[in-house]
């Protein structure tokens, strides 16, 4: 730990330099990550720091490294524990806790009663954003029970040194670069419709496109019905031939070759015959798609020689309906994927407006949350330029003016440490005082004399008239005992006698 000597400055001077801007968390995790090893050492040799605050840590002005100083008996009273405040007693767990306080004053630029509620709960999450895992951290190290907190520095350094992993998506849309907010953006992927399969023709090739396709599948089918077409219109035509045909005879010594012959629809046909001698050659027959064909006899003496059979087979479908159904389904497949693709785009505007507005939103509470942080450190600056340039006798006077307006820990800060840790005057600390000075409606000050004052230590007189809310009135000539606060110096109550 090292000696108020050494050239540096500390946290309080540098927050006032930032003007109400707290420190970013990434420089505040890596201060919680150089002091916690000096604390940890300290810790090891049984020993406390016991006065851990802004004005305890300096700013090494060589290294610009995080340096805890020497505590010279002064501890200001929002960065204590409650234990301590309660019995005195310093501890480990009371130094995890004013750090921790340390940090989220560095965070969010506020003192730690601006950070406190009235019942001792904190909301210091109003007042600065971090990640949830430092947030955790620090929610742990100023737990109102001891017992909840970290046992000591190295168990806090074991933890503020996990550094999670964060997985962040690639985003589709590209914004203006904004502050950090927490926020996310998913992905955004477009969906596109799967391809669609012709019935006829074969698969289609990605090379070409899909009006390409439709061409080629009809002009294919188109050839395939023509030729069907042209192979029945020859086949009818040679059996319109054999049906006019008559058929011829010969007698014997005459050849003879006869012309095709068509069956009929009858179940029976009657056989050709020829005479003994005669030489004939029976021509092709063609069933009418009968149930059962007749067959040609011949006699022994006659040489026949059967022609094979043809059946009469006509079209399936025409081949122009068929294209026009391909064309439709293909029409009615390309409407359906122009609104999909419709509908996809829609949805994407509406998240990227979405989008837009919630990043807008952020700015907007971004902005109040600065102005208010101005206006805070206004106030402060206000007030520690009154504060340091009161004389004792004034200080009094300011003291019982605060308690009059209700303004208790502006009260509580006029008091010296030694006199808020005295457990004959505050047995629970800063709750005691409260709870006594809420019983009073007023104080009035008949007379304020001051009696000594050297450059550390001051005795003021008053005569003053206290009022309680149960209606009892009581006067008293006190004396007051100043002293001069080492690290702000101005004048601080040390103590109250009757005179």
């Amino acid at each position: 730990m090292q000696q108020n000597n050494f050239q540096g400055k500390p946290y309080r001077t540098l927050l006032l330099e930032r003007q109400g801007r707290g420190f970013p968390e990434v420089e505040v995790t890596e201060i919680l990550r150089q002091v916690l090893p000096q604390l940890a050492h300290i810790h090891a040799q049984g020993l406390v720091h016991g006065g851990i605050s802004v004005d305890t840590l300096w700013q090494d002005q060589t290294s610009l490294q995080p340096v805890l100083v020497e505590n010279h008996g002064f501890v200001a009273p929002g960065y204590v524990a409650p234990e301590q405040l309660q019995t005195g007693q310093m501890s480990a767990a009371g130094d995890i806790y004013a750090l921790g306080v340390t940090m989220l004053v560095l965070l969010s630029g506020q003192n730690p009663e601006t950070l406190r509620n009235y019942d001792g709960t904190w909301n210091w999450q109003d007042y600065c954003v971090v990640s949830d895992q430092l947030a955790a951290v620090l929610q742990r190290s100023i737990a109102l029970q001891q017992s909840d907190r970290y046992a000591n520095a190295m168990e806090m350094l074991q933890r503020i040194s996990v550094t999670p992993t964060i997985v962040t998506p690639p985003v589709a849309n590209t914004f203006p670069s904004q502050p950090s907010t927490g926020l996310s953006y998913q992905q955004t992927y477009v969906i596109s419709p799967p391809p669609v399969s012709s019935p006829v023709s074969p698969q289609r090739s990605r090379d070409l496109p899909l009006w390409a396709w439709v061409i080629i599948g009809a002009g294919v089918t188109g050839m395939i019905g023509l030729a069907g077409f042209g192979v029945v219109k020859l086949l009818n035509s040679e059996a319109d031939l054999q049906t006019t045909a008559s058929p011829a005879s010969a007698t014997p010594g005459n050849s003879a070759v006869s012309s095709p012959q068509v069956a009929t629809a009858s179940p029976t046909t009657s056989p050709a015959s020829a005479t003994p001698g005669n030489s004939a050659v029976s021509s092709p027959q063609v069933p009418n798609m009968s149930p059962t064909a007749s067959s040609a006899s011949a006699t022994p003496e006659n040489n026949i020689v059967s022609s094979p059979q043809v059946p009469n087979v006509s079209p399936t479908a025409s081949s122009d309906s068929s294209n026009q159904d391909i064309a439709r389904s293909l029409e009615a497949q390309r409407q359906r994927e122009l609104l999909e693709i419709q509908r996809q785009r829609q949805l994407l505007e509406i998240q990227r407006q979405r989008q837009l507005l919630e990043a807008q939103r952020q700015r907007e509470l971004l902005e109040v949350q600065r102005q208010k942080q101005l206006l805070e450190a206004q106030r402060q600056r206000r007030s520690q330029s009154i504060v340091s340039g009161l004389s004792p006798a004034q200080v009094v006077q300011d003291y019982y003016s605060s308690l009059n307006n209700r303004q208790y820990p502006a009260g509580w800060n006029h008091l010296s440490t030694q006199f808020q840790s005295n457990k004959v005057v505050h047995e629970k600390g800063y709750q005691s005082f409260v709870e006594w000075w809420t019983t009073v409606e007023r104080v009035e000050m008949q007379q304020v004399t001051p009696v000594f004052q050297n450059t550390q230590e001051a005795v003021v007189d008053a005569d003053l008239t206290y009022v309680l809310k149960k209606g009892n009135v009581s006067s008293e000539s006190l004396r007051y005992f100043l002293a001069r606060d080492a690290t702000t110096g101005s004048w601080r109550i040390a103590q109250v006698q009757r005179k």
